[in-house]
């Protein structure tokens, strides 16, 4: 795999989630979720259509994030929060942290 191509991919573990979702639409309806590395947004997508409250998904690449609005627009999904969370490269960027907690807390305090 190239480097920087993994968020186009599919992985087993979002094909798995993403039919665990459909299986049990119940457990995952009228909530909030945030998925960190979300590639194509697949199992975003399907939160969606199970009627999930809120989905924040994220990617730390810009272009990831290009392809996965793409894919909600293709899925008639317009109500799924698209954010670019930086990459932690060192612990000299640990103030990134901090404002990742409180995205999280504005996001999930509304």
């Amino acid at each position: 795999m190239l480097e920087g191509d993994t968020g186009f991919s599919i992985w087993p573990s979002s094909l798995f989630l993403s039919e665990f979702v459909l299986t049990f639409p119940d457990l995952f309806a009228n909530k909030t979720y945030f998925e960190v590395g979300s590639g194509v947004g697949m199992v975003g997508i399907f939160l969606a259509h199970v009627k999930a409250k809120k989905v924040i998904l994220t990617d730390g690449d810009l272009l990831t994030l290009v392809n996965m609005k793409l894919n909600l627009e293709r899925n008639h999904i317009n109500y799924v929060s698209c954010i670019l969370l930086r990459k932690l490269h060192s612990h000299k960027d640990t103030h990134w942290w901090f404002l990742a907690l409180l995205l999280l807390h504005d996001t999930f305090s509304s």
